[in-house]
């Protein structure tokens, strides 16, 4: 993948907190930023992923009646093997 380059401007706390990190982690401001953005985006990606699985299951909640049937046999099966 080709490498772009980019200008930014950081207030002194955000540049201080950088360049913190860039020397407790041994590593140069680009590889630290890189990582920072990843981290931003997977996060992002998985908010998304929890709010899908949230609203797929207020469309389709679980039968608790259902799930205590099947608690019950299985606690049934589980006492005739003990």
């Amino acid at each position: 993948m080709k490498n772009r380059r980019l200008t930014i401007t950081l207030d002194e706390n955000n540049y201080r907190k950088l360049e913190n990190e860039k020397k407790k982690r041994n590593s140069n401001r680009s590889a630290l930023i890189q990582e920072i953005i990843q981290y931003y985006f997977n996060r992002i990606t998985q908010e998304e992923k929890v709010k899908q699985y949230i609203k797929g299951y207020q469309a389709f909640p679980e039968n608790t009646e259902k799930i205590a049937e099947l608690e019950k046999e299985q606690y049934q099966v589980l006492d005739k093997e003990f």
